[in-house]
């Protein structure tokens, strides 16, 4: 691999249902994962993070206090109707509680206990009207002012509870400050302001994440829903036009230095390396291996610089079903190619032979394809598990071997 381009330090202040699930899977696979820390506890020890080149969770702006030297700091907005209405379906999603259950003890059972009971209060009413009318205290901690407070930080918030303008000023102040600034609308144009190597890539490789099934859109709603939710998030809606503002005088100032180019190299790609490509959920650490799950659809884009015929050999680790195993599929640059070896199940090597006419439709590259026409969703076996991921194949390493 090349040397590493990051500017070291980059946090990524993650404010819930802003597409920052998305965001932080995206940016976690452009670094290698030994520089990456995600879901970090809220309370770390000064200079935890100044040795990560990518940090990213839920964490307020004060985390930057814990840091010995400042990071680039990024965050993503959103407008804050559409915020408020995608929290407020999620949180009638019953896999939800079942995360929160799961994670009780990291939580702190009083807070898990605080959350569930939100929860419950929430999906008592059919009717986002009649919640709102019915509990406004719950409303306006779950679906309120939330970037606001991300912004200004947990000490800012305590110290002006009953002066929102103050607190706003706090989050103008620290968004100003911040050395990036994303809008969920308009994703690809605003990482392309930051670096301009992200934007191409989120146009491919940007997945939806953690998205909410049955949500209704905003204008199926009531105009008096629409005017309670503006009420609600009065100062979002001030902060993320503010923000706005921020992005179209910024022009190219602030811009992270240009990501290398260099792929990763064929010959021996394994997933702790940053991943070119789509389809990839997020990467995972186990027995002693980096792997992958893909989704039905997963690419994966590696530099080549030998020529003539190759073996491809990939290291599979799991599958999600024997069908998903039977029915899979392999490209090479877009061209279907035959398996020349393949376990009855994973784990195990399969391998295929890759003319050299079928290489070089791309100088330097090679594009490996993996097809499946079955996928497996965790949470539709189990419904105690939340996970909803559509799982196909799990991989540890491709290689393209000259022969």
């Amino acid at each position: 691999m090349s040397a590493q381009p990051y500017p070291p330090g980059l946090l990524f202040l993650h404010i819930p249902k802003t597409a920052g699930t998305s965001l932080k899977r995206f940016l976690y696979h452009q670094i290698p994962a030994q520089a990456c820390l995600l879901d970090p506890p809220p309370s770390p020890e000064p200079g935890a993070f100044d040795h990560y080149q990518f940090v990213a969770g839920h964490l307020d702006y004060d985390i930057l206090g814990r840091y010995r030297q400042r990071p680039f700091v990024l965050t993503c907005l959103r407008n804050p109707i559409e915020r408020a209405l995608s929290a407020y379906y999620y949180q009638r999603t019953p896999r939800l509680a079942i995360e929160i259950r799961s994670v009780a003890p990291q939580l702190g059972e009083e807070t898990a206990a605080r959350i569930l009971d939100d929860l419950r209060r929430v999906n008592q009413y059919d009717r986002l009207g009649d919640f709102l009318r019915a509990e406004p205290d719950v409303a306006r901690r779950t679906m309120g002012n939330i970037q606001t407070e991300y912004l200004a930080g947990a000490a800012a918030v305590s110290a002006y509870a009953g002066q929102p303008d103050r607190l706003l000023a706090v989050a103008r102040e620290h968004l100003h400050a911040c050395d990036g600034i994303l809008l969920a609308e308009r994703l690809p144009e605003t990482l392309a302001r930051i670096n301009p190597e992200w934007g191409p890539r989120a146009r491919t490789s940007l997945p939806a994440d953690n998205t909410t099934p049955g949500r209704r859109p905003m204008h199926e709603h009531t105009p008096e829903e629409l005017e309670a939710l503006a009420e609600l998030t009065s100062l979002d809606l001030d902060l993320y036009r503010y923000a706005g503002q921020l992005i179209a005088q910024s022009g190219a100032a602030g811009r992270m230095k240009t990501l290398s180019t260099v792929l990763p190299d064929a010959a021996d790609f394994t997933f702790d390396q940053p991943i070119h490509g789509h389809g990839w959920h997020v990467r995972e650490f186990r027995d002693n291996a980096w792997f992958c799950w893909t989704d039905r659809e997963a690419q994966l884009t590696l530099g080549l610089a030998s020529s003539g015929d190759h073996e491809l050999q990939c290291e599979v680790m799991y599958a999600a079903s024997a069908e998903t195993w039977a029915d899979l599929a392999v490209s090479v640059d877009g061209h279907p190619v035959t398996l020349t070896a393949k376990p009855e199940a994973p784990p195990g090597r399969m391998t295929a032979r890759i003319p050299g006419d079928l290489l070089g439709r791309l100088p330097g590259q090679a594009v490996i394809g993996f097809h499946l026409t079955h996928t497996i969703r965790p949470c539709d076996s189990d419904p105690n598990n939340p996970d909803t991921r559509r799982l196909g194949i799990a991989l540890s390493r491709v290689r393209l071997v000259r022969v």
